[in-house]
């Protein structure tokens, strides 16, 4: 089989303590055709001067004059990309030896859109099992809306280049563009998830903060009314719903008092869509590792 050009992007700010370790999973790839574009966001660390100790020549370090948002950081780095296929591959997050070579053998038999795989939390060094488990996982993902199982980390994922033309990441966001443009993607196109995990996602000790979680929520409610005014109404109220859940989830007593709380729990178009979300978290649920 003819090995195709896989782009691998790495989009990093201030993190040079993990980024070298990223890129090294990367290059330790069993698939040896890459290209590795490490995209600075105008770090103010020496994430710049370790990049460019490292020798192989696949990889490319482009240097941001001005910081930017991720989501214009991510498209701004497409832009350089030449692969057929492209992976996203976040600063702290490491990948399987066999992920790039796994997913283009998925990709090209099924000629998907893209591909996501299972994946592995790491809390504070500790490893955690696989995050989902069970039997035909695929087909259980795919009878369940993907607004609300995104059963995927942009880390885990695999894309074909043509289905990211022009600035495919939503610049007025910042922490949900990628759930936009895969939900989006997976509405209109094919997609499977590889069962075996593939990458270790790491979670900060800080977790995220009430005004990321207030940024999170406010992005998928404006995600929301944009669906709804395209008329794609279960959608709509599917992100309302996911909104609703991760502001009570993790945003606490600050999300309950905020006015965007009040405007989303007296939504009555909302409630006739409540148990349906309901029966779908549920089954969702009972695919992730206790």
């Amino acid at each position: 089989m003819k090995r195709p050009l896989v782009t691998v992007i790495v989009n990093t700010f201030n993190d040079a303590s993990l980024v070298v370790t990223a890129i090294e999973s990367a290059l330790s790839q069993s698939w040896r055709n890459l290209e590795v574009l490490v995209y600075n966001n105008a770090s103010a660390d020496n994430t710049s001067y370790l990049v460019r100790k490292i020798s192989d020549p696949r990889v490319e370090l482009i240097d941001a004059k001005n910081h930017t948002n991720l989501s214009t950081a991510r498209n701004l780095a497409l832009e350089s990309a030449r692969g057929e296929f492209v992976c996203f591959l976040d600063s702290d997050d490491t990948w399987h030896p066999e992920k790039v070579e796994t997913q283009v053998r998925a990709m090209r038999q099924s000629n998907l859109d893209f591909c996501c795989s299972n994946f592995r939390f790491s809390d504070e060094g500790e490893v955690r099992p696989p995050t989902f488990v069970g039997q035909h996982l695929n087909r259980i993902l795919h009878s369940i809306p993907f607004e609300i199982c995104y059963p995927a980390a942009l880390s885990t994922i695999m894309f074909k280049r043509s289905v990211l033309e022009g600035k495919p990441f939503d610049q007025s966001t910042h922490i949900t563009g990628d759930y936009r443009l895969v939900t989006t993607l997976a509405r209109q196109g094919d997609w499977k998830i590889i069962p075996k995990a593939l990458v270790t996602i790491t979670r900060r000790p800080s977790g995220q903060s009430a005004t990321k979680v207030q940024m999170m929520v406010t992005e998928l409610a404006d995600y929301s009314m944009l669906l709804r005014l395209d008329g794609k109404t279960s959608s709509s109220a599917y992100v309302a719903l996911r909104a609703l859940e991760i502001g009570l989830h993790r945003g606490g007593r600050t999300f309950r008092r905020s006015r965007l709380f009040c405007q989303l729990s007296r939504d009555l178009r909302l409630l006739a869509w409540l148990p349906r979300y309901f029966i779908h978290r549920l089954r969702h649920s009972r695919l992730l590792t206790r």
